[in-house]
């Protein structure tokens, strides 16, 4: 003897069992599309790419430097802010340690850390530190940076040796 079933509570149970699978795959969407933001900010700037730098962040993000103080708000301020930074003739960044944690289905907080080697016109560099409190949010299912606190923890000069390594012996 064959059991049936009704199809339309077998398809509510799969619905069921599919939920906290869209849920991850939406928060792993999320994240991923954060991180990338978080990418295009260091690789733009150290580029100089305007558009793919302002593209980390919303058209009114707010970005909040602490040395030098300064506040700007909206792509317009933030990409004339970034013209400083321009003038080094090289920046290099690493990024990483961020942490995001998401407060609702459009909002997300995080931190990041970045070192940063600046080149300057006379050859030579200065290195510096920084932490980055975050606010990220979600428009039209775009994340990007609503809000970057930079704070600055260390900034001086830097010397630098370059060593060769060939056959496990430096040259």
């Amino acid at each position: 003897m064959r059991l049936t079933t009704d199809s339309t509570a077998d398809h509510s149970t799969q619905a069921k069992r599919a939920a906290p699978f869209q849920e991850l795959i939406h928060k792993l969407e999320a994240r991923l599309d954060i991180e990338t933001a978080l990418a295009d900010y260091c690789i733009g700037i150290d580029d100089r790419d305007p558009d793919r730098w302002v593209s980390a962040f919303h058209h009114d993000a707010v970005f909040d430097v602490d040395y030098p103080a300064q506040i700007c708000r909206g792509h317009a301020a933030i990409i004339a802010w970034v013209q400083g930074p321009w003038a080094f003739d090289a920046i290099s960044h690493l990024s990483g340690n961020s942490r995001i944690q998401f407060i609702d289905e459009i909002h997300a907080e995080g931190i990041a850390h970045a070192t940063a080697m600046f080149r300057l016109k006379d050859g030579s560099s200065l290195l510096g530190t920084a932490r980055y409190s975050d606010k990220y949010s979600a428009i039209d299912g775009i994340w990007r940076i609503a809000y970057r606190k930079v704070h600055v923890v260390q900034m001086g000069a830097y010397t630098s040796v370059t060593y060769i390594i060939l056959n496990g012996k430096a040259l």
